[in-house]
Protein backbone atom coordinates (compact mmCIF):
# COMPACT_ATOMS: atom_id res chain seq x y z
CA UNK A 1 0.00 0.00 0.00
CA UNK A 2 2.92 2.25 0.51
CA UNK A 3 3.77 1.85 -3.04
CA UNK A 4 0.30 2.70 -4.19
CA UNK A 5 0.38 5.87 -2.13
CA UNK A 6 3.73 6.83 -3.63
CA UNK A 7 2.50 6.28 -7.14
CA UNK A 8 -0.61 8.27 -6.58
CA UNK A 9 1.51 11.07 -5.19
CA UNK A 10 3.80 10.93 -8.21
CA UNK A 11 0.85 11.09 -10.59
CA UNK A 12 -0.61 14.04 -8.79
CA UNK A 13 2.70 15.86 -8.81
CA UNK A 14 3.30 15.16 -12.48
CA UNK A 15 -0.11 16.67 -13.34
CA UNK A 16 0.76 19.86 -11.40
CA UNK A 17 4.06 20.19 -13.20
CA UNK A 18 2.34 20.63 -16.57
CA UNK A 19 0.24 23.58 -15.31
CA UNK A 20 2.03 26.92 -15.62
CA UNK A 21 1.56 29.76 -13.17
CA UNK A 22 1.71 32.50 -15.82
CA UNK A 23 -0.63 31.96 -18.74
CA UNK A 24 0.70 32.12 -22.29
CA UNK A 25 -0.43 35.14 -24.31
CA UNK A 26 -3.24 34.45 -26.75
CA UNK A 27 -2.55 34.07 -30.42
CA UNK A 28 -4.62 37.14 -31.34
CA UNK A 29 -2.70 39.33 -28.95
CA UNK A 30 0.68 38.07 -30.08
CA UNK A 31 -0.06 38.34 -33.80
CA UNK A 32 0.91 41.71 -35.39
CA UNK A 33 -1.98 43.96 -36.51
CA UNK A 34 -2.25 44.16 -40.29
CA UNK A 35 -2.08 47.63 -41.80
CA UNK A 36 -5.18 48.70 -43.78
CA UNK A 37 -4.86 48.72 -47.55
CA UNK A 38 -5.30 51.86 -49.63
CA UNK A 39 -8.76 50.66 -50.75
CA UNK A 40 -9.84 50.10 -47.13
CA UNK A 41 -8.66 53.59 -46.24
CA UNK A 42 -10.66 55.14 -49.12
CA UNK A 43 -13.91 53.37 -48.23
CA UNK A 44 -13.67 53.96 -44.51
CA UNK A 45 -15.86 56.87 -43.32
CA UNK A 46 -15.07 58.83 -40.20
CA UNK A 47 -17.57 58.52 -37.36
CA UNK A 48 -18.25 62.26 -37.40
CA UNK A 49 -19.67 62.11 -40.94
CA UNK A 50 -21.88 59.12 -40.30
CA UNK A 51 -25.57 60.02 -40.10
CA UNK A 52 -27.53 58.34 -37.35
CA UNK A 53 -30.14 55.93 -38.61
CA UNK A 54 -33.67 57.26 -38.53
CA UNK A 55 -35.93 55.21 -36.33
CA UNK A 56 -38.62 53.45 -38.30
CA UNK A 57 -42.12 54.34 -37.40
CA UNK A 58 -44.68 51.71 -36.90
CA UNK A 59 -48.02 51.76 -38.67
CA UNK A 60 -50.61 53.81 -36.86
CA UNK A 61 -47.94 55.81 -35.09
CA UNK A 62 -48.08 59.60 -35.42
CA UNK A 63 -44.88 61.04 -36.95
CA UNK A 64 -42.80 63.26 -34.74
CA UNK A 65 -43.70 66.91 -35.30
CA UNK A 66 -40.99 69.55 -34.93
CA UNK A 67 -41.53 71.68 -31.86
CA UNK A 68 -43.43 74.88 -32.59
CA UNK A 69 -41.30 78.01 -32.23
CA UNK A 70 -41.90 79.84 -28.96
CA UNK A 71 -44.52 82.53 -29.20
CA UNK A 72 -43.12 85.86 -28.03
CA UNK A 73 -45.03 87.56 -25.27
CA UNK A 74 -47.10 90.45 -26.61
CA UNK A 75 -45.56 93.81 -26.00
CA UNK A 76 -47.38 95.83 -23.46
CA UNK A 77 -47.70 99.41 -24.50
CA UNK A 78 -48.78 101.97 -21.99
CA UNK A 79 -52.03 103.53 -23.11
CA UNK A 80 -51.60 107.02 -24.46
CA UNK A 81 -53.97 109.50 -22.86
CA UNK A 82 -56.12 111.31 -25.39
CA UNK A 83 -54.82 114.62 -26.63
CA UNK A 84 -56.58 117.54 -24.98
CA UNK A 85 -55.51 120.43 -27.18
CA UNK A 86 -57.38 123.18 -25.30
CA UNK A 87 -54.85 125.04 -23.18
CA UNK A 88 -51.77 123.72 -25.00
CA UNK A 89 -49.29 126.21 -26.43
CA UNK A 90 -48.18 126.19 -30.06
CA UNK A 91 -44.89 124.36 -29.36
CA UNK A 92 -46.69 121.59 -27.42
CA UNK A 93 -49.20 121.19 -30.24
CA UNK A 94 -46.50 120.85 -32.92
CA UNK A 95 -44.62 118.33 -30.74
CA UNK A 96 -47.82 116.28 -30.35
CA UNK A 97 -49.19 116.62 -33.89
CA UNK A 98 -46.20 117.52 -36.03
CA UNK A 99 -45.94 120.69 -38.11
CA UNK A 100 -49.27 122.15 -39.25
CA UNK A 101 -50.28 121.87 -42.90
CA UNK A 102 -51.06 125.61 -42.80
CA UNK A 103 -51.55 128.50 -40.39
CA UNK A 104 -53.12 131.92 -40.64
CA UNK A 105 -53.47 135.02 -38.48
CA UNK A 106 -56.95 136.24 -37.60
CA UNK A 107 -56.12 139.04 -35.19
CA UNK A 108 -55.96 138.50 -32.27
CA UNK A 109 -56.09 134.74 -32.94
CA UNK A 110 -53.87 132.33 -34.82
CA UNK A 111 -55.43 129.31 -36.57
CA UNK A 112 -53.41 126.15 -37.16
CA UNK A 113 -54.66 123.53 -39.59
CA UNK A 114 -53.49 119.89 -39.43
CA UNK A 115 -54.31 117.29 -42.09
CA UNK A 116 -54.28 113.47 -41.98
CA UNK A 117 -55.76 111.75 -45.02
CA UNK A 118 -59.40 112.84 -45.33
CA UNK A 119 -59.31 114.41 -41.85
CA UNK A 120 -58.70 117.95 -40.75
CA UNK A 121 -58.09 119.60 -37.38
CA UNK A 122 -58.49 123.36 -36.96
CA UNK A 123 -57.03 124.80 -33.76
CA UNK A 124 -57.73 128.36 -32.75
CA UNK A 125 -55.10 129.88 -30.47
CA UNK A 126 -55.31 133.13 -28.54
CA UNK A 127 -52.47 134.91 -26.74
CA UNK A 128 -52.37 134.73 -22.96
CA UNK A 129 -52.89 138.28 -21.65
CA UNK A 130 -49.93 138.16 -19.25
CA UNK A 131 -47.37 135.98 -21.08
CA UNK A 132 -48.39 136.67 -24.71
CA UNK A 133 -47.93 132.92 -25.39
CA UNK A 134 -50.53 131.57 -27.86
CA UNK A 135 -52.66 128.75 -26.41
CA UNK A 136 -55.43 126.68 -27.98
CA UNK A 137 -58.86 127.88 -26.89
CA UNK A 138 -60.96 125.77 -29.29
CA UNK A 139 -60.65 123.15 -32.00
CA UNK A 140 -62.72 121.50 -34.70
CA UNK A 141 -62.24 118.05 -36.21
CA UNK A 142 -63.59 117.71 -39.74
CA UNK A 143 -63.99 114.90 -42.25
CA UNK A 144 -64.27 115.09 -46.01
CA UNK A 145 -66.84 112.26 -45.80
CA UNK A 146 -69.44 114.49 -44.09
CA UNK A 147 -70.39 111.67 -41.74
CA UNK A 148 -70.42 111.78 -37.93
CA UNK A 149 -68.83 108.32 -37.70
CA UNK A 150 -66.07 109.45 -40.04
CA UNK A 151 -65.50 112.49 -37.83
CA UNK A 152 -65.05 110.12 -34.87
CA UNK A 153 -62.45 108.19 -36.85
CA UNK A 154 -60.73 111.46 -37.71
CA UNK A 155 -60.67 112.53 -34.09
CA UNK A 156 -59.00 109.21 -33.24
CA UNK A 157 -56.38 109.80 -35.97
CA UNK A 158 -55.37 112.97 -34.15
CA UNK A 159 -55.56 111.23 -30.77
CA UNK A 160 -58.56 113.26 -29.62
CA UNK A 161 -61.44 111.59 -27.81
CA UNK A 162 -64.42 111.66 -30.19
CA UNK A 163 -66.92 112.26 -27.39
CA UNK A 164 -65.44 115.69 -26.70
CA UNK A 165 -68.60 117.47 -27.67
CA UNK A 166 -69.30 120.34 -30.05
CA UNK A 167 -65.70 120.75 -31.21
CA UNK A 168 -66.04 117.63 -33.35
CA UNK A 169 -68.13 118.27 -36.47
CA UNK A 170 -68.49 117.13 -40.05
CA UNK A 171 -67.42 119.46 -42.84
CA UNK A 172 -70.37 120.72 -44.87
Amino acid sequence: MGMAVGMATALILSGCASVRSDPAPSLAASAPTPKPTAQAKATATPAAKTKPAKPRRQTGQVPDQPAAPPVPAPETVAPVPPLLPVGMDEDGLTRALGPPASSREETPARVLFFRRRECGLNLTLYPDVETRVFRALSYEVTSDDQDERAVGVCAARFGIASDDGPSVAARK
